[in-house]
């Protein structure tokens, strides 16, 4: 495991506005936000439904709704799509 430098931990929390927080104390991780989260489950998702053509085509409109939202948390992002 390549551990960051607190340089290199700083650099990626202002590349994102630095509205995640702080980096994590332990792993030196700068924090993850939702829109990384469902993705990365629609990812696992779809990788244990294997070939399903059904499964793919709801999650890719998912994946486009979720990367042109506004919205900063999931709830916001539920109320949009209500």
């Amino acid at each position: 495991m390549v551990k960051m430098t607190e340089e290199q931990a700083q650099k990626i929390a202002d590349k994102q506005d630095n509205t995640y927080g702080e980096p994590d104390k332990i792993t030196n991780r700068p924090p993850v936000d939702w829109k990384t989260k469902r993705i990365n489950a629609i990812n696992r998702i779809l990788s244990s439904k294997g070939n399903s053509r059904v499964f793919h085509e709801h999650f890719s409109d998912e994946h486009y709704r979720i990367c042109e939202s506004k919205a900063t948390t999931k709830k916001e992002y539920k109320e949009e799509n209500q």
